[in-house]
């Protein structure tokens, strides 16, 4: 019996890749397999910045070891609700029916060609607090991880990928370029400015609020918001520090209250208290519950959303104090307040970042 020949009988991988090409349902399979590629090693780099083993991932997801390999390897086809259950037990945590991503929902998206949804803005403030919250839960404030580097080196996008930030550049670059790309009906700048008092500056974002009035968003404060509220066993044993007679956790919600958060003889409790007045003010409730995944949702139906109203009130919206746009008011490094001179104002942010080498001829052309 004679048998057909292979037609890439003899030709290398290239060729090979290159006749198979033609193929729309072979284009579209090595399409899927690139993007579970790059998902998995999301999913990874995910893993290991968090600090957690393969065994322990997959005991939060309630599956076998075997199948968490399988999801890093490639393996595994993803669907939206497993990457969105990962990204929980990574970290991630709802705001409403929207998931708030740790760094690696960020990518994620993007990885498989996804258009993530988003609850459309009612109003530019709207968009601001989801911004910030996002930030929030993606980033911390680490000027040296994963690498030293200067203030203008990094874009939005590097920093989104390490999830740390060095300061108010970084932070600035990331909301401008987060809210621009989310909501590109809102009008947003970029603001670069000086100190008029001393040596340094600060980069702010200023947006148009829904009554035409502008305002500026100090994104680098975005760690004055709560953060994921995913508490651990060790956070609940260790002192607390303005108490060190007490173990637990105390977490600060603004107006809504004090919370304190202990586990006293094998239960778990909540202690509110009113604002700024843990342990020493009235007790205004007091819950216990079994398990701790039981207090994680306790607390975050306590915290609620993070609106405008909650950002305005933690300082992260300022006045321009001047009816030009040409400069706000902000602490000085040296102490008490100080005139923040603005210089700079971008509706794009440009390729080169030469904020520094500006500066000099701005604080001339303001001391005539």
């Amino acid at each position: 019996m004679k048998t057909k020949k292979n037609p890439h009988e003899g030709s290398n991988v290239r060729t090979w890749l290159k006749a198979e090409s033609r193929d729309p349902d072979f284009r579209e399979g090595l399409k899927k397999a690139s993007a579970r590629r790059r998902v998995a090693r999301q999913i990874y780099d995910a893993r290991k910045k968090a600090g957690v083993s393969q065994p322990e991932l997959a005991r939060r997801l309630k599956t076998s070891q075997a199948a968490v390999s399988r999801m890093e390897s490639g393996g595994q086809n993803m669907t939206l609700d497993t990457i969105e259950n990962i990204a929980r037990a990574l970290g991630g945590r709802f705001e409403g029916r929207i998931l708030l991503p740790s760094t690696l929902l960020l990518f994620l998206a993007a990885s498989l060609g996804w258009s993530a949804p988003s609850p459309r803005p009612a109003t530019p403030e709207e968009a601001v607090a989801q911004v910030l919250t996002e930030m929030r839960a993606s980033l911390r404030y680490a000027p040296d991880a994963p690498a030293p580097r200067g203030p203008h080196e990094w874009d939005a996008s590097k920093v989104l990928s390490a999830g740390t930030v060095n300061g108010c550049v970084e932070s600035a670059k990331t909301f401008f370029t987060l809210f621009r790309r989310r909501f590109p009906g809102h009008q947003a700048a970029y603001l670069d400015s000086f100190n008029a008092n001393g040596p340094g500056g600060h980069a702010v974002v200023q947006v148009t609020g829904s009554d035409g009035v502008d305002f500026i968003v100090d994104a680098a404060s975005f760690e004055r918001l709560p953060g994921p509220l995913r508490l651990a066993e060790a956070d609940l044993a260790a002192p607390v520090d303005i108490r060190k007679d007490k173990t637990g956790a105390v977490a600060q919600f603004g107006t809504r209250g004090d919370v304190f958060l202990t586990k006293d003889g094998g239960a778990y409790a909540m202690l509110v208290y009113p604002p700024g007045e843990v342990f020493d003010g009235p007790l205004r409730s007091q819950k216990s519950f079994k398990t701790l995944a039981e207090l994680d949702a306790a607390l975050s139906e306590f915290a609620g959303p993070v609106d405008f109203r909650f950002v305005r009130d933690h300082g992260l919206i300022l006045p321009f104090a001047d009816a030009k746009r040409d400069s706000f008011i902000y602490p000085d490094p040296a102490g008490g307040l100080a005139r923040y001179v603005v210089y700079g104002r971008f509706s794009r942010l440009p390729a080169q970042d030469d904020a520094e080498a500006r500066e000099p001829a701005a604080r001339a052309r303001y001391s005539r």
